[in-house]
């Protein structure tokens, strides 16, 4: 279970980055007072869905490490998790 629960760690420090950097994105955005923008779309993108993913994979982590410790489970939920990182950050670039 502790090999899972470090996986977990990892990965959700890697999603709080990503929202962190998100929210220095939207203070730049906020700090220029271009109108229309930060949009509530690129708040969500941003800033909530990173919240969201950390906040899922902790609650997880804490329902398996309480219940019938499912390592495998916890760490399929961090792999994937993981995996949807690196496209998902290609998203903060703007695209090409």
């Amino acid at each position: 279970m502790r090999g899972a629960n470090i996986f977990v760690g990892v990965t959700v420090v890697l999603w709080l980055v990503i929202a962190s950097i998100g929210f220095s994105l939207i203070q730049g955005v906020v700090s220029q007072h271009v109108p229309g923008y930060p949009s509530s779309a690129q708040i969500r993108f941003l800033v909530i869905y990173p919240l969201l993913i950390a906040a899922t994979l902790v609650v997880c982590a804490w329902l398996c490490n309480r219940g019938a410790g499912r390592p495998a489970l916890l760490g399929c939920l961090s792999g994937t998790a993981m995996l949807v990182f690196f496209p998902y950050f290609l998203g903060f670039g703007g695209g090409v």
